[in-house]
């Protein structure tokens, strides 16, 4: 499963603007966030040295340490078909070993940290995170 959240980038001030989106994963699974920056007149921006910086938390003044979520994604090595940056929550995010009570609602948010160590706040929300039907991920006969 795969969400995409726009983000608009004002190159005249430097500023992003920041996104609200709230999102839905199934405990277990693979998600996939895209993000898609564009400036003014509609150009992807580029991110070149930039990192990506993912963290869900149950509350807002919990530590990052304290997070149940936290991906660190370098953006060179992260695009998708040339205008998508992408973030990926693995199955193991989610699952019971993580710490999660299910369901639950995380606070989000996405950060970037550019090549001269600015840091941007691009989008917020919350992560809905519920227990899926199926269980088994292996494949039986019978």
């Amino acid at each position: 499963m795969k969400e995409i959240i726009i983000i608009y980038y004002n190159s005249i001030s430097g500023n992003y603007e920041i996104t609200q989106q709230d999102l839905q994963i199934k405990a277990g699974n693979n998600y996939n966030i895209l993000l898609l920056i564009y400036d003014e007149n509609d150009i992807a921006v580029n991110l070149t040295d930039a990192i990506i910086l993912f963290t869900a938390k149950q509350n807002s003044d919990d530590t990052d340490a304290e997070a149940i979520i936290k991906k660190d994604v370098i953006a060179n090595d992260n695009i998708v078909n040339s205008i998508y940056y992408k973030i990926t929550i693995n199955p193991e995010d989610t699952e019971d070993e993580s710490g999660i009570d299910l369901p639950n609602n995380l606070l989000y948010d996405i950060k970037i940290k550019d090549k001269d160590d600015n840091i941007f706040t691009i989008a917020e929300g919350v992560i809905a995170i519920s227990q899926g039907i199926t269980q088994r991920s292996e494949f039986e006969t019978g």
